[in-house]
């Protein structure tokens, strides 16, 4: 049952989303054409005094990867706009009458909601590194280029490698994955909390928003003065964040930390959504 409530789930909410993908990914094909028509051209006239076929290609190109920057905003807006909607409507809105009626319990159905939003980022990240190969590759290939691009990128790999140890690099290829996933739930939890706590009020669309500002510039208040005196303590005690030396080690504990108060912001986020949604529901 579960299996098919996601099933759902991922079905309904990428129904719009798809048109959005497939959007970016035309966009990149005419980007891409833009870019080899501006590269072959760009060579046939001095830059201060441009031929028309020139003057052209420029002006398709940049309002071309504009457009796909543009693209690229609008689908991860899209995502979470969707995700938000999707989640308030059909767990705290009238709808939420229907749904809670089904055979699952509340925290099971906003987990469902929970795994269908990472996946769904999981995707627009997927499909925007598709778009960038696809805007790029074509000219590096025609240009001869993509051989020293890649001989560059296993460099810098060797690189890394080398500087820091393949422990320790494995090991923050793991850190950085987790971290990743951790903060993309934590994205959609956010408005997840802000929206079970104000539920509990008459205005809830209001106090949502109201808990979602305040919340937000409370968290940004305290990570500025967390910041501030972290940069001072080491200003004053003239010590670097290096341990015994160790760029591997340093910033392997750095990234264990950053991971642990990911998954720490994360959690109190779903634990206050589903108490909230499990203990202190009102649909009235």
């Amino acid at each position: 049952m579960l299996k098919k409530l996601f099933k759902h789930e991922f079905n309904d909410f990428t129904k719009i989303i798809r048109f959005a993908w497939f959007a970016l990914l035309g966009i990149s094909v005419i980007t891409s054409v833009s870019f080899l028509a501006y590269q072959s051209l760009g060579n046939q006239s001095d830059y201060y005094n441009p031929t028309l076929a020139t003057s052209l290609s420029r002006i398709f190109f940049g309002s071309t990867i504009t457009l796909f920057g543009l693209a690229i905003v609008t689908v991860f807006i899209l995502t979470e706009v969707m995700f938000v909607v999707r989640f308030y409507r059909s767990m705290l809105s009238s709808e939420g009458y229907l749904t809670h009626s089904l055979p699952f319990r509340a925290d099971q159905m906003m987990n469902n909601k929970l795994i269908t939003g990472v996946l769904v980022f999981l995707l627009d990240i997927l499909i925007t590194g598709v778009a960038i190969c696809i805007v790029f590759l074509p000219s590096m290939i025609a240009n001869s280029s993509i051989v020293t691009v890649w001989n560059n990128f296993w460099a810098l790999i060797e690189t890394i490698f080398n500087g820091l140890g393949v422990g320790y690099t494995i090991i923050l290829i793991i850190e950085g994955i987790i971290i990743l996933l951790v903060s993309l739930l934590g994205i959609i939890l956010y408005p997840v909390m802000c929206m079970s706590i104000g539920q509990r009020f008459k205005n809830r669309i209001i106090m949502s928003i109201v808990f979602y500002i305040g919340i937000n510039w409370a968290l940004e208040f305290i990570g500025m003065i967390a910041a501030i005196t972290f940069s001072l303590a080491f200003v004053y005690t003239d010590t670097l964040p290096f341990i015994n030396d160790n760029v591997g080690l340093t910033l392997t504990v750095w990234g264990a930390v950053a991971l642990l108060v990911s998954c720490g912001i994360s959690a109190a986020y779903y634990f206050i959504s589903k108490h909230m949604l499990t203990k202190k529901l009102n649909l009235l």
